[in-house]
C-alpha cells in the first residue's frame, strides 16, 4: 500500500494505556511487511508495560538495547545557539532504552 512505511521510529509516545493502544494500532497499520518500528521506551511509565506486550503480540520478533548514561547525558544537552527557547532536552528518565520490533514478511 502507498501509506506504509518500511520503518516507523518513534520516541516517548506513550503516556497513558489508551495511548499506548494507539501507537501499536498505528504501528500496525502503518508498516509494511517486513519493516521495523524502532521506539524509545523510558524504564517506567503508565501504559508501557501493555504497549511492549501488545508489541511482542503483534510483531513477535523483539530487541531491546539499554541507552548507557554518556548518550543519556547526549540526549538531554541543551545545544547553545538554538532558537531562543528550543530545548533539546531537560532530563531522561532512568532505564530508557531502545526497542525494536520487526514485522513479519507477508502478514503482521
Amino acid at each position: 500500500p502507498e501509506h506504509q512505511f518500511d520503518v516507523i521510529l518513534f520516541s516517548d509516545g506513550v503516556y497513558t494505556e489508551r495511548g499506548g493502544l494507539y501507537l501499536a494500532d498505528t504501528c500496525t497499520s502503518l508498516l509494511r511487511p517486513g519493516g521495523l518500528v524502532v521506539g524509545a521506551l523510558p524504564g517506567r511509565r503508565a501504559g508501557i508495560k501493555s504497549f511492549e506486550g501488545d508489541m511482542d503480540g503483534r510483531f513477535g520478533l523483539r530487541r531491546e538495547v539499554r541507552v548507557n548514561e554518556a548518550l543519556q547525558r547526549a540526549a538531554v544537552h541543551v545545544r547553545e545557539g538554538a532558537a531562543q527557547g528550543l530545548v533539546v532536552g531537560e532530563e531522561l528518565e532512568e532505564g530508557y532504552r531502545l526497542v525494536v520490533w520487526k514485522a513479519h514478511n507477508g502478514r503482521r
